[in-house]
Protein backbone atom coordinates (compact mmCIF):
# COMPACT_ATOMS: atom_id res chain seq x y z
CA UNK A 1 0.00 0.00 0.00
CA UNK A 2 3.15 2.23 1.05
CA UNK A 3 4.65 1.51 -2.75
CA UNK A 4 1.03 3.23 -4.55
CA UNK A 5 0.98 5.75 -2.09
CA UNK A 6 4.68 6.85 -2.89
CA UNK A 7 3.97 6.59 -6.18
CA UNK A 8 1.40 8.29 -6.47
CA UNK A 9 3.06 11.07 -5.13
CA UNK A 10 5.93 10.86 -7.40
CA UNK A 11 3.28 11.14 -10.04
CA UNK A 12 1.86 14.29 -9.06
CA UNK A 13 5.52 15.56 -8.44
CA UNK A 14 6.15 14.99 -12.12
CA UNK A 15 2.89 16.56 -13.60
CA UNK A 16 3.39 19.65 -11.55
CA UNK A 17 7.02 19.64 -13.44
CA UNK A 18 5.86 19.39 -16.62
CA UNK A 19 3.10 21.85 -15.64
CA UNK A 20 5.72 24.60 -14.38
CA UNK A 21 7.78 23.99 -17.61
CA UNK A 22 4.87 24.35 -20.24
CA UNK A 23 3.62 27.80 -18.13
CA UNK A 24 7.06 28.93 -18.48
CA UNK A 25 7.62 28.50 -22.27
CA UNK A 26 3.87 29.61 -22.98
CA UNK A 27 5.01 32.64 -20.95
CA UNK A 28 8.15 32.80 -22.96
CA UNK A 29 6.80 32.40 -26.12
CA UNK A 30 3.84 35.35 -25.76
CA UNK A 31 6.83 37.69 -24.60
CA UNK A 32 8.82 36.97 -28.05
CA UNK A 33 5.60 37.75 -30.10
CA UNK A 34 4.91 40.53 -28.14
CA UNK A 35 8.96 41.87 -28.82
CA UNK A 36 8.09 40.78 -32.45
CA UNK A 37 5.51 42.62 -33.03
CA UNK A 38 7.17 45.97 -31.49
CA UNK A 39 10.20 45.38 -33.30
CA UNK A 40 8.46 44.64 -36.62
CA UNK A 41 5.92 47.64 -36.76
CA UNK A 42 7.45 49.78 -35.93
CA UNK A 43 9.39 50.76 -39.16
CA UNK A 44 7.59 50.95 -42.07
CA UNK A 45 8.49 48.20 -44.57
CA UNK A 46 5.72 46.31 -47.24
CA UNK A 47 3.44 44.13 -46.23
CA UNK A 48 5.13 40.77 -47.58
CA UNK A 49 8.08 41.99 -45.83
CA UNK A 50 6.46 42.61 -42.47
CA UNK A 51 4.68 39.08 -42.21
CA UNK A 52 8.04 37.98 -43.73
CA UNK A 53 9.96 39.11 -40.62
CA UNK A 54 6.93 37.90 -38.26
CA UNK A 55 7.36 34.02 -39.31
CA UNK A 56 10.93 34.34 -38.99
CA UNK A 57 10.85 35.74 -35.45
CA UNK A 58 7.76 33.76 -33.83
CA UNK A 59 9.24 30.31 -35.16
CA UNK A 60 13.19 30.76 -34.77
CA UNK A 61 12.77 32.79 -31.25
CA UNK A 62 16.56 33.32 -30.38
CA UNK A 63 18.33 33.08 -34.36
CA UNK A 64 15.26 34.89 -35.92
CA UNK A 65 16.39 38.14 -33.35
CA UNK A 66 19.56 37.82 -34.46
CA UNK A 67 19.20 37.56 -37.93
CA UNK A 68 16.73 40.37 -37.96
CA UNK A 69 19.53 42.91 -35.93
CA UNK A 70 21.94 41.50 -39.10
CA UNK A 71 19.81 41.57 -42.31
CA UNK A 72 15.81 43.11 -41.26
CA UNK A 73 17.27 46.43 -39.83
CA UNK A 74 16.82 49.00 -42.39
CA UNK A 75 18.89 52.13 -41.25
CA UNK A 76 18.41 55.71 -42.64
CA UNK A 77 20.42 57.79 -44.34
CA UNK A 78 20.84 60.06 -41.27
CA UNK A 79 21.85 57.09 -39.25
CA UNK A 80 24.28 55.89 -42.36
CA UNK A 81 26.01 58.96 -42.00
CA UNK A 82 26.45 59.51 -38.42
CA UNK A 83 28.11 55.84 -37.96
CA UNK A 84 30.61 56.93 -40.83
CA UNK A 85 31.17 60.51 -39.03
CA UNK A 86 31.88 58.44 -35.90
CA UNK A 87 34.08 55.92 -37.81
CA UNK A 88 36.30 58.98 -38.87
CA UNK A 89 36.80 60.04 -35.79
CA UNK A 90 37.65 56.58 -34.32
CA UNK A 91 40.17 56.70 -37.19
CA UNK A 92 41.53 60.15 -36.41
CA UNK A 93 42.04 59.53 -33.09
CA UNK A 94 44.05 56.65 -33.45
Amino acid sequence: MEAFFTHLFYNYLLNLTWNIIRRTIEVLWIINIAFAVWTVFRSRRSVVATWAWMLVLTVLPGIGFILYLFFGRQLSHDEIFAIQEEQKKYKDII
